[in-house]
C-alpha cells in the first residue's frame, strides 16, 4: 500500500502522506489531474508537489496554521512538505493538478526565478487573489489539454504534457506577479534578493545585508519582503534550507550531519528541531519513508 501515516508528537492525530504511486497511472507522465467533488478531510500530505484550482463552490482550506477561504477561482500550491486539510466543503469542485517530484527538481529555479514563481513556489505558503472568468477558462482550456493527452497517449504524450504543464504553471505564477502587494519599485529589488537567497542558502545572511542588497531600510525591507513571499526573510531563508535538505536526503548518499551542515545548520539538534517542525517528520524518517 502506498498511502501511510506518520506519527507527529503526543496529543496530535496522524497524519496520512501520499506516495507518488497512488495518483500517477503512466510511468512516464509528469503530471496527473484528478477532478474531485471535495469533501471535509484529515490534515494529510503527498510526495508530489499540488496545484489546486477551485472550478465552483466554497470551503475552508487548513494549511500550517492559517485557515483560507475559497471560491470559484482560487488557485495555490502545496509543495510535498507542507499539510493541509479541507473543512466545511459546499459544492466545492476542485481540479487537483499533481506533478512528479523530479519534474519540479528540474523546473522549480526557474519557475521560482519568476516574481510571480516566488510567490507561487517559494517556501512560504501563498494564497493568491483568486482568478477572473477570463483567466480561470485559460487555465481550465491548459488543464483539459493535459487531460486529453492522458488520454490518447500519442506519440510524444509525456513531452506535451511537460509543454503544456509549463505553460500552465508559468501563467499561474504571471498571474501572482500581477496581484496587489508589494509596490511596484520595490518588487524587482526584492526578486533580486531572492535569486541572491536561493543561491547563497548555505552562509549566515542577515537583514541588514539583504536590504542593502536592495537599497532599503530593514524596516521598509521586511515589509516589502513580506509581501512578495508571505514570509519573514529570516523564516523565508529557513524554508528554503529545509527545502534543500529534503531534497538531499531524497537522492544523496550523505550522512544527515553532513546534509545538515550543508543547508547552513551548524548545530545537529537544531537542525533536528526545525526540520520537524516543517516537515513533522525527523530527518531519518523522511529519508527512510521517501516522502520527498
Amino acid at each position: 500500500m502506498s498511502i501511510h501515516k506518520t506519527r507527529h508528537g503526543a496529543g496530535r492525530s496522524d497524519v496520512a502522506y501520499w506516495d507518488e504511486a497512488v495518483v500517477f497511472r503512466h510511468a512516464h507522465s509528469p503530471v496527473a489531474v484528478w477532478r474531485v467533488d471535495q469533501i471535509a478531510t484529515a490534515m494529510h500530505g503527498h510526495a508530489f508537489t499540488e496545484v489546486v484550482i477551485v472550478e465552483d463552490g466554497m470551503g475552508i482550506h487548513v494549511v500550517d496554521d492559517r485557515r483560507c477561504e475559497l471560491v470559484p477561482g482560487d488557485f495555490f500550491v502545496v509543495s510535498s512538505q507542507r499539510r493541509h486539510a479541507y473543512e466545511e466543503p459546499r459544492n466545492l469542485h476542485l481540479i487537483n493538478i499533481m506533478i512528479r517530484g523530479d519534474f519540479m527538481e528540474r523546473w522549480l529555479d526557474s519557475l521560482l526565478g519568476l516574481l510571480g514563481g516566488g510567490r507561487l513556489f517559494g517556501p512560504g505558503f501563498y494564497q493568491p487573489p483568486a482568478l477572473s472568468p477570463e483567466g480561470l477558462a485559460e487555465c481550465l482550456r491548459l488543464v483539459e489539454r493535459l487531460e486529453n493527452e492522458a488520454e490518447i497517449m500519442g506519440d510524444g504524450f509525456s513531452l506535451m504534457q511537460e509543454g503544456l504543464l509549463l505553460e500552465l504553471l508559468a501563467s499561474l505564477s504571471r498571474r501572482c506577479d500581477n496581484a496587489p502587494g508589494a509596490d511596484e519599485c520595490a518588487r524587482p529589488r526584492i526578486g533580486a534578493v531572492l535569486g541572491y537567497m536561493e543561491r547563497h542558502y548555505r552562509d549566515a545572511l542577515t537583514i541588514a545585508e539583504l536590504a542593502g542588497m536592495a537599497g532599503m531600510s530593514e524596516r521598509s525591507f521586511m515589509r516589502h519582503f513580506k509581501d512578495v513571499t508571505s514570509l519573514p526573510p529570516i523564516q523565508y531563508l529557513q524554508r528554503l534550507r529545509i527545502l534543500q535538505a529534503c531534497r538531499q536526503l531524497r537522492y544523496s548518499q550523505c550522512s544527515i550531519q553532513e546534509i545538515a551542515a550543508d543547508c547552513g545548520f551548524d548545530d545537529g539538534h537544531y537542525f533536528h528541531r526545525i526540520f520537524r517542525r516543517h516537515v513533522g517528520q525527523t530527518p531519518g524518517r523522511y529519508r527512510k519513508t521517501g516522502n520527498g
